[in-house]
């Protein structure tokens, strides 16, 4: 009477599995955001902007996964092919656990500071969330102000859907 799943559930209740382990895959341990520049970038000011168009980015699929970062790696390079290539990353240890973009974004800004150097053409740059917990964890922080998470949460979801929306109209 029950279908398909009916005789699944006998069979796991019997102890057959009937669900491969593929179909259940693991939570991410990190996710990456990271794009090749159309023109070569020179400027603080540039690279900050790069930085922060991956980090919105980053903070989007963040809460597609129901994930939240507790450290937060922010890179930039220039191409292997300059005649003095540079490449340099930092890695920022978040107070606690987000997917909350005003966060990740002034957290990933100071981390375009740290490794900006004057004179160079990068050609990519990137933000990578490690560290990933499921984001109904709340690890509170001594010296943090008490954030409202739930606020927080309602205004991206509000922010998300008002950009998906605007984005099917528009493309």
């Amino acid at each position: 009477k029950m279908g398909i799943v009916g005789v699944r559930l006998q069979l796991e209740l019997r102890g057959v599995p009937c669900l491969p382990l593929e179909m259940c895959p693991p939570p991410k341990k990190e996710t990456c955001v990271s794009r090749s520049f159309g023109q070569a970038v020179t400027s603080l000011d540039e690279l900050k902007e790069a930085i922060a168009l991956r980090t919105t980015r980053l903070g989007e699929k963040l809460r597609l996964q129901q994930q939240a970062a507790t450290l937060l790696q922010v890179f930039a390079r220039t191409s292997a092919f300059d005649e003095k290539p540079y490449s340099n990353a930092v890695t920022l240890t978040l107070p606690t656990a987000t997917n909350y973009t005003p966060e990740l974004l002034e957290h990933a800004l100071h981390g375009a500071e740290v490794i900006f150097q004057a004179g160079y053409r990068f050609k990519k740059a990137g933000v990578i969330a490690m560290g990933l917990l499921p984001e109904t964890i709340e690890q509170g922080h001594l010296f943090e102000l008490r954030r409202d998470r739930q606020r927080d949460r309602g205004l991206m979801s509000v922010i998300q859907g008002y950009f998906v929306l605007r984005c099917d109209v528009l493309c």
